[in-house]
């Protein structure tokens, strides 16, 4: 244990959950001589300041060595089950199953710099770079994340990051999702055996109500926009997908979900590496 930790060191609660998924057991040739523990710090410490690899801090074995044994485990598939692991503990914790029943997809377009790799235009969103894809169960835990160009609609996208996670996840039988994916939902359905459904923006499942409860007198194509109170407002600016504004009561609106960003290896599809729009060989 490092006699001065870094605020993203592995503590030994965090360390004895996450070493028996990263030690290897016991092999013939040549013995380890890296601690494997400082290794995985210093992967840790790369993704929370974001700096570069020959910037690691001196403390830390070699940034050659780091970079080796990410490589490595990232071309093994070591993330994955780590990624597994941590979700299903959490679910647990969180009181519910380890295999989640519900998804929800998104995506987002990122800048990249100009040292070179696969990169779109994303004429929706005025981006130049790529595009990443993302499923999440709604915990926000990560399923799967995939990387591509920023130029590749989100329904041909989606089919990027979907295809053959039925084995994967068996027990999945929904993923919400925003209208731009309204045409996978044929496919979803007949590929992985899913149900679709699209979440209306949560002003727009406000003014179907008001429509539904004055007769139509008064509907969003005339123009009508209810006016919110203050703390609808501010909760309408979250990523809360997969929500049906108009079927929630009042309070639980306030603690709608929010979906953070997280920190997995992802493939950087057709290209084979695992990059972040920055260019750091991993996300």
């Amino acid at each position: 244990m490092n006699a001065d930790p870094y605020p993203s060191d592995l503590d030994d609660d965090e360390w004895a959950i996450l070493g028996p998924l990263i030690t290897p057991g016991k092999q013939a040739g040549h013995p380890q001589g890296l601690e494997l523990r400082r290794v995985v710090d210093a992967l840790s410490y790369l993704l929370r300041t974001g700096c570069q690899w020959r910037a690691l801090p001196h403390d830390f074995p070699p940034w050659t060595a780091v970079f080796y044994h990410h490589a490595k485990w990232r071309a093994q598939g070591t993330w994955e089950p780590i990624n597994a692991a941590l979700r299903e503990r959490h679910r647990l914790a969180c009181g519910r199953k380890a295999q989640p029943t519900a998804a929800i997809i998104d995506s987002q377009s990122a800048r990249t710099t100009e040292a070179g790799g696969p990169r779109g235009y994303d004429g929706g969103k005025k981006v130049s770079g790529r595009k990443r894809h993302i499923l999440v169960d709604t915990q926000g835990n990560l399923l799967k994340a995939c990387v591509h160009l920023a130029d590749i609609h989100d329904r041909r996208g989606a089919g990027l990051l979907l295809a053959g996670l039925k084995p994967r996840f068996p027990h999945v039988t929904l993923v919400w999702a925003d209208s731009a994916y309204q045409g996978l939902k044929a496919w979803v359905a007949e590929t992985l055996g899913w149900t679709l459904a699209i979440s209306k923006h949560w002003q727009q499942a406000l003014v179907d109500r008001s429509a539904r409860r004055t007769g139509g007198a008064r509907t969003a194509a005339a123009g009508a926009t209810p006016r919110l109170p203050c703390h609808q407002a501010q909760v309408g600016r979250g990523t809360n997908a997969g929500l049906d504004w108009a079927q929630l009561p009042h309070e639980p609106r306030l603690r709608a979900l929010d979906l953070n960003q997280r920190d997995a290896p992802v493939c950087v599809h057709g290209t084979g590496h695992a990059q972040t729009p920055g260019g750091m060989n991993m996300v």
